[in-house]
């Protein structure tokens, strides 16, 4: 576990990036000798020697000798400081109101210019829709990530069932919902 920021290891206990090596690492990437420095190339800060990491991009902790992983680097929310983790957002919004299903929000945060958003887009039916209207999904799932997490949530699309790209796997893919949101791209996240 390495802070990402100051590349020096953490302590037991305390979340940061999970770096690797070993012989079943690769080399790198192809024709990209930039993003293979970066990310294949890692070093301790002050460590001298040959030894490099594998930057995963996942964030971890260690327990008493085993690994626990919390997200990923990508994804956290940072305000004021502090880390948030998406699917724990997601999760408030889930259960903001009934008849929303789960694994079926997306939270992701993007750069405005001048400082960072949190949106949070919530897929629904036509149900529940009818019973608490696109108006009273928002309210709920603002008031539900603030109560959970004590977060204000800067918009939420609230959108169809079936909009929210998903892997063959069926998790939603996050960095596909902010890049449509982020284009603006019609249709694929509104309201």
């Amino acid at each position: 576990m390495v802070d990402p920021a100051t590349a020096t290891p953490c302590e037991p206990g305390r979340v940061g990036e999970i770096w690797i090596d070993g012989p079943c690492v690769a080399l790198g990437y192809r024709e990209r000798p930039r993003a293979t420095e970066e990310t294949f190339r890692a070093r301790i800060a002050g460590e001298r020697g040959t030894t490099t990491y594998l930057r995963t991009g996942d964030l971890g902790f260690l327990h008493e000798g085993e690994l626990f992983v919390a997200g990923r680097v990508k994804d956290v929310t940072i305000r004021n400081g502090r880390n948030f983790y998406p699917q724990d957002i997601e999760l408030s919004a889930e259960s903001s109101v009934p008849g929303l299903r789960p694994n079926r929000a997306a939270a992701f945060s993007v750069d405005d210019g001048e400082r960072e958003r949190l949106i949070v887009v919530v897929e629904t039916d036509g149900r529940v829709l009818r019973r608490a209207g696109a108006e009273g999904v928002r309210e709920a799932v603002r008031a539900a990530v603030h109560d959970g997490q004590r977060l204000l949530t800067d918009e939420v699309v609230v959108v169809r069932r079936g909009a929210l790209p998903r892997t063959t796997s069926g998790k939603v893919r996050r960095q596909t919902c902010r890049k449509l949101y982020a284009e603006g791209e019609p249709g694929a996240l509104a309201d």
